[in-house]
């Protein structure tokens, strides 16, 4: 692998990370490696959609887990 270049790809929009840009790309050069994230774009959806479903269930209220019943879990 030494040689190779690694490019970030966003997990949602699939653009692809190039000099600070992201850019739509149909390919990626031959012996790229994908590393998947999130472009900034898509990052500030996915916060935003995060913190709206925490206010609507109770941000801060922990979820009660049976699943064994330690005090760790509760």
């Amino acid at each position: 692998m030494a040689g190779s270049m690694i490019f970030k790809v966003c997990c949602i929009c699939n653009r692809v990370e190039h000099n600070g840009s992201w850019l739509y790309s149909n390919y990626l050069a031959e012996g790229a490696v994908a590393s998947h994230g999130y472009c900034p774009q898509c990052f500030q959806k996915a916060m935003t959609e995060i913190e709206i479903f925490l206010a609507q269930n109770h941000e801060g209220s922990r979820v009660q887990s049976n699943h064994h019943g330690c005090a760790e879990c509760v």
